[in-house]
């Protein structure tokens, strides 16, 4: 006898039926645990009396000079190139000479007129007809004459712009058709000595400064070379910005270095004692600021061999921040802790963390 088939309906209810039971009968696969948050950490050092403070300035030529015109006006040529030697007379610039040479003429005339009187009254006193005072009176219109000539004559010499001596030029803080007044400084003549870089430091700092400190200088336009500088004028009085001027005198080999010009701007890291005494300080990175103004960092403590560990919040006193982004810890931590230094805005108190 063939036997008959289960039908296909019933055949399916029976094996869900099965797998249902099945089911129901089994665990739920187990969640794996999230894997710890690497971070990196640095060590607490110990309090240290010194600190780095960085202070802007510019480069400046050492003995140099500054050049003005004396006669003010419209700028119409600008000969000189920065770093380019030139000898004493050169025109490096010149202004528009045309109202100072109609003036030069009116004066012209007005000398020709007084010589003219003059002759005429020397004449008739001659012959009798004048009066000694006359002659006196056109004696000195003649003479003023002369000197309002002599005035004219030098404001049209002096729309040019010329080297005083041989040397290099520095700056020049001038274009064409830029309106200058007359003793504004338009350009530098470098120094023979060196360079020099000028700084402002504030009143509670400038008392820790002593000539010969070293310092290290970085400009803006040569971001990758720092250079040596020492310094060698601490000004005694307070500038208008409520700073005190520092000059700092580059070393032979940076003085020398042709990518060193006048008036380029940077900073100078300066080792200065701390006014407040020894002082922890810890990578700036380190510290997170808090909603209510409190600061903490994370703290952890990793036994021998131990490659992941739990961190700890631990509110913080911070100071001040130094130059090379370290932040003064007057209060919470002791030298030889580990804090986290990167990866510190996303922990949670107890996290696990894996250590490099």
């Amino acid at each position: 006898m063939i036997p008959k088939p289960i039908p296909f309906v019933a055949l399916s209810a029976s094996l869900l039926t099965a797998l249902a039971g099945l089911t129901g009968c089994g665990k739920e696969a187990p969640v794996a645990p999230a894997p710890p948050r690497p971070v990196l950490t640095v060590e607490v050092p110990a309090p240290s009396a010194i600190i780095e403070r960085r202070y802007t300035g510019q480069v400046e030529t050492a003995e140099g000079a500054a050049l003005a015109f004396e006669s003010g006006g419209r700028v119409v040529a600008v000969n000189a190139k920065e770093g380019t030697r030139y000898e004493a007379g050169t025109v490096l610039a010149k202004v528009d000479e045309t109202s100072y040479r109609n003036q030069l003429n009116s004066a012209e005339a007005s000398l020709t007129n007084a010589k003219q009187e003059l002759s005429r009254v020397n004449q008739l006193y001659a012959s009798g007809n004048t009066s000694l005072s006359n002659v006196e009176s056109a004696t000195a219109s003649k003479a003023s004459a002369e000197a309002s000539f002599e005035n004219a004559r030098k404001a049209l010499e002096d729309c040019s712009l010329k080297m005083p001596y041989d040397g290099v030029i520095g700056t020049i803080g001038i274009e064409a058709q830029q309106v200058v007044s007359s003793g504004e400084k338009v350009m530098t003549i470098q120094g023979e000595s060196g360079k020099e870089f000028e700084i402002g430091v504030p009143a509670e700092n400038v008392g820790a400064l002593k000539e010969g400190v070293s310092g290290r200088v970085s400009l803006r336009t040569l971001p990758e070379e720092t250079f040596e500088a020492k310094i060698t004028e601490i000004s005694p009085d307070v500038a208008d910005n409520g700073t005190y001027p520092v000059i700092l005198t580059f070393s032979p080999e940076a003085s020398a270095n042709p990518a060193v010009r006048a008036g380029m701007d940077g900073e100078c890291a300066l080792t200065l004692p701390n006014p407040k005494g020894k002082a922890i300080r810890i990578p700036a990175a380190c510290v997170v600021g808090a909603p209510g103004g409190d600061n903490y960092v994370w703290v952890v403590a990793p036994e021998a061999d131990a490659r992941t560990v739990a961190v700890q919040k631990r509110v913080v006193t911070t100071g001040a921040l130094s130059g090379e982004g370290d932040i003064e810890v007057l209060s919470g931590l002791e030298p030889g802790e580990t804090v986290v230094s990167r990866g510190v805005h996303s922990l949670d108190e107890g996290m696990v963390v894996a250590l490099p």
